[in-house]
């Protein structure tokens, strides 16, 4: 019932933009961490990568619009692997791994080089052996560094 509610407040636009986002990510983190079974933790952890969504939508700058894209990106790895937390390989599901890499992806566009976002996204390319997008990344992480 309180998961639904949350829900629903990050679609109505005064509650996101007041009191729906946070208060939906910080229940669906002491949810996720109370949850007994792997269906549970998935179901809180959707709700906190929309939380966080929310959140970087309304962040004034980019360095915390990153952090929160980063930090959905993390909740929907795990939402795919429940039973993992996002760890090792094997199965997930892959419309989540998805959502994290275009969160991901947006995270980047905040700030490029955003180191968290960068090796979540390695980290999926390689679980999913996609080295050369492994690659790709690391070609234009050394070509943005200043230093050389």
């Amino acid at each position: 019932m309180l998961r639904r509610v949350l829900d629903a407040s990050l679609g109505h636009p005064e509650a996101a933009a007041s009191w729906g986002a946070d208060t939906a990510r910080l229940v669906a983190a002491e949810a996720i961490s109370r949850a007994v079974s792997a269906d549970e933790r998935a179901a809180w952890g959707g709700l906190l990568v929309r939380a966080h969504e929310s959140l970087a939508d309304k962040a004034e700058g980019d360095e915390l619009a990153a952090a929160h894209l980063t930090a959905a990106a993390r909740a929907a790895v795990r939402a795919a692997r429940p039973s993992e937390a996002g760890a090792g390989s094997g199965a997930g599901d892959a419309s989540l791994e998805e959502t994290a890499i275009r969160l991901l992806k947006r995270a980047l566009q905040r700030v490029p080089g955003h180191p968290y976002a960068i090796a979540l996204l390695e980290e999926l390319h390689r679980r999913r052996g996609e080295a050369g997008a492994v690659v790709q990344i690391l070609r234009e992480l050394a070509a943005s560094d200043p230093t050389g």
